[in-house]
This record gives structure tokens, sequence and C-alpha cells, in this order.
């Protein structure tokens, strides 16, 4: 699975649980965003997130994180059979999959501070 698309899938399944109902405009994804963060976001940058268009820097998934209640393990790697992974090998993988956006000590870092939530 493509790694924007990937996002998508689990950016839409968290504001699900964050907002109760299906379907959120990219208004107000980037409403809600732009409260609750310390980052700012247009509606035309949460479209291109709900539609797979594009990622968001480093900085903005790490308020997507800790806002939505997201795993960074989950954005970062799709794994159908949901096997365990060891960080090291899971950011070892991203960066593979992420085309040299993030580097492997960014996503290290996040993984680390999720754990330590």
């Amino acid at each position: 699975m493509p790694q924007r698309k990937h996002f998508r899938m689990i950016l839409r399944e968290a504001l699900e649980r964050r907002f109760g109902r299906h379907r959120i405009t990219a208004r107000e994804l980037a409403n809600a965003f732009n409260l609750v963060t310390n980052e700012s976001i247009s509606d035309e940058t949460a479209r291109k997130w709900l539609t797979g268009l594009a990622l968001p820097r480093y900085e903005r998934i790490f308020e997507l994180v800790h806002w939505l209640d997201i795993d960074p393990r989950s954005l970062f790697f799709y794994d159908p059979q949901h096997r365990p992974l060891h960080e090291q090998e899971l950011a070892e993988e991203a960066q593979q999959h992420l085309d040299g956006q993030f580097n492997l000590q960014d996503i290290e870092t996040m993984i680390t501070k999720f754990k330590a939530r």
C-alpha cells in the first residue's frame, strides 16, 4: 500500500474516533487542527491529507499523533499481519517508504516520545 494512501486511511480512522462520525470535511479538519495545535493548515492542505495527495511535514505529523492519539508506528509502517517490530527495524523500514521526507532520527524520536506518554 503506498504511504500516502496508508496515511489517509489512518487519518480518517482517527478522525472518525475523535468526531464520532464517518465523514469529516477538509474545512472541519483544518479548523479543528488549527484550534488544538501549534501549527496552522489551510483547507486545501487538509483536503490533500484526507485524499492522500500529500503527507504532512514532520511537525504536523507529530501534532496529529498527539491530538488524535495515533500510534506513530501505524503511520510509518503498514504490516497487514500486524507483527510487532523492534523500534530500530520500524524506523529503518519507515525511512525506506518515506522517500527521504524524514530522517531516521526524526522517526525514532517520534516513536520514543509516543511511548513515553
